[in-house]
């Protein structure tokens, strides 16, 4: 994800359904988890 989103702005702007979707497709661990990483990393950036 560091590859695409270089600042906290770039991942914010990406929007929620990329970055599940990224997350959801490398971790396999779905959807529930792929969300749960999401929002730890918005409210970081």
């Amino acid at each position: 994800m560091l590859e695409n989103f270089q600042t906290p702005t770039d991942f914010l702007l990406a929007g929620e359904e990329t970055i599940v979707e990224m997350i959801r497709k490398t971790a396999r661990f779905g959807e529930t988890y792929a969300m749960a990483k999401y929002q730890a990393l918005a409210q970081a950036s």
